[in-house]
């Protein structure tokens, strides 16, 4: 079996053997408790919606997390935690509102942080993106046989976009990212 260079990207390797659903097993629920689906929600609205950051913004709010934060609120915890980090980032919330408001649902008397200045990310376009025309007429047609070109892994991390049991075989090109290939 090829090993994967990245193990979190086995695409392509063999050996794995073939996938099946065992017959005998009850479907499971999405969510193993109702908070955890509610945090999901929550944090695919803050990454768009609401705080005006993707998915990019997401990630990089878990990894700066810290340590206790990450690692004893479990995976849903940590998607609350990273959303808030979100929220304070673009000014939706202040730093420390969360739990303010905890403390007072439960009895305290504790003073809410003022508001702070939005920062929502300015996502306008600054160039014409994928949006461009093309001088030269397309190489290939739908239905044209094409073959993955086999490249000698040179580098610690290969291309990861092409199944590495790809290269060398022939095909033919019948559709690009969901659409009919130019």
């Amino acid at each position: 079996m090829d090993e994967p260079v990245d193990p979190s990207d086995p695409g392509g390797t063999s050996g794995w053997g073939r996938v099946t659903a065992p017959a005998d097993v009850e479907p499971e629920p999405p969510f193993g408790e109702p908070w955890q689906g509610r945090a999901f929600a929550l944090t695919a609205l803050t990454m768009g919606r609401i705080s005006g950051r993707n998915l990019d913004a997401f990630r990089h709010a878990l990894s700066r997390l810290d340590r206790a934060r990450y690692l004893d609120d479990g995976y849903y915890g940590r998607w609350l935690h990273a959303a808030e980090l979100m929220l304070v980032d673009s000014g939706v919330l202040a730093r420390g509102a969360v739990e303010a408001r905890a403390r007072r649902g439960r009895g305290e008397d504790v003073p809410e942080p003022a508001d702070p200045p939005v920062a929502k990310p300015d996502y306008a376009p600054t160039a014409p993106g994928s949006l461009r025309t093309v001088d030269a007429a397309p190489r290939f047609a739908p239905g044209d046989p094409v073959r993955a070109r086999r490249e000698p892994r040179t580098s610690l991390r290969p291309h990861r976009r092409r199944a590495r049991s790809a290269a060398g075989r022939a095909s033919s090109r019948a559709t690009c990212a969901g659409r009919p290939a130019p």
